[in-house]
């Protein structure tokens, strides 16, 4: 009987074994599940994160976009409206030089230039260049106009001046037009 005894105690010991073995198997099999598992969800974690990231880099570009278009804007509102008040008072002096004697005409022309040198000076956006090189020749022929009926050379200054009135007139339709292509 000892040795019936022995024989299964074997038996259980080598059923114990293979029990533990195959708990040892199973155990290392389901641990590299988990590990793949693991670097499968650090994967796509990484790969949400660098989403994220990109979808906010994108918010941010398109905030500093919308941002720099609304300075932009501003900043056109703002020359449209300098420039707007200079042309009324360019209107009113050139109202006023036109209704002033030939004699007279000194101190309206002054402020006709004072005007032309404050549009040079005038900062506009680049869409504007052009419309602001017309608008300066507009003001530089007007005042050249007036000064030639001013001189009144040859008896002959009305007609004179009505060739620099008609060039401003042309130079200030170009200003019209250059300026309508900015954006509003």
């Amino acid at each position: 009987m000892s040795g019936s005894r022995s024989n299964k105690q074997r038996g259980f010991m080598v059923w114990v074994l293979m029990l533990v073995l195959a708990g040892a198997a199973i155990g290392a099999w389901r641990y590299s599940l988990y590990r793949e598992e693991s670097k499968r969800a650090q994967q796509a974690a990484a790969e949400q994160l660098q989403k994220d990231q990109r979808k906010e880099a994108e918010r941010a570009e398109l905030e500093k976009r919308l941002a720099e278009g609304k300075r932009q804007q501003d900043s056109l509102v703002a020359a449209q409206k300098s420039m707007d008040d200079l042309l009324v008072r360019w209107d009113d002096a050139v109202k006023i030089a036109s209704s002033t004697s030939r004699i007279s005409l000194s101190t309206p022309v002054a402020l006709l230039q004072d005007i032309r040198r404050d549009a040079e000076r005038l900062t506009l956006p680049p869409c504007m260049d052009g419309a602001k090189a017309n608008l300066v020749s507009s003001m530089n022929s007007t005042i050249k106009g007036f000064m030639v009926f001013m001189r009144n050379e040859l008896k002959i200054g009305d007609t004179l001046a009505r060739i620099d009135f008609d060039e401003a007139a042309k130079h200030m339709v170009a200003f019209n037009e250059g300026k309508s292509a900015c954006p509003q």
